[in-house]
């Protein structure tokens, strides 16, 4: 059965002057219109009835009725606190070595104290202001390491 994932679905756009995906979704969505959607790309009608939409959110509150009503909420995700921070802080350096390539030895393993400090800026919440803290950090401990 062929699926569709939509991330991130609240950031769609929601002007009407090139076409409003939430509204265009709706019809997909719909039975009756579903049975026989024509594409404009293909120039012909499309059997969208057995597709499962799946998508995520990071929130719901602006979607609209409509959209919120043809989707059942299957889980909430907590924002991570500060109590993940250590091993965030731990995955997030494996990605921006991983990132850096072969140069990437050369980052110098975080001490605790160091984590810990990380941590207690960020506070938790977004996992990307977390990697921004930890970016900015890796560069301030980047320029005033001793050169040689």
């Amino acid at each position: 059965m062929p699926s569709v994932i939509i991330n991130e679905i609240e950031k769609a756009g929601t002007s009407r002057y090139n076409g409003n995906m939430l509204d265009v979704l709706l019809g997909m969505m719909d039975r009756k219109q579903a049975s026989g959607w024509y594409d404009p790309h293909v120039e012909a009608p499309i059997e969208l009835r057995h597709v499962n939409w799946l998508a995520t959110a990071n929130s719901t509150k602006d979607l609209p009725p409509a959209i919120r009503d043809r989707f059942r909420m299957v889980s909430r995700i907590a924002d991570p606190s500060a109590e993940h921070g250590p091993h965030l802080v731990k995955a997030l350096l494996r990605q921006v070595a991983a990132e850096r390539g072969p140069g990437a030895a050369m980052i110098e393993p975080l001490g605790r104290d160091e984590i810990e400090a990380i941590t207690r800026i960020w506070g938790g919440g977004s996992v990307r202001q977390l990697q921004t803290v930890l970016e900015h950090w890796l560069r301030q401990r980047d320029r005033s390491a001793s050169r040689h």
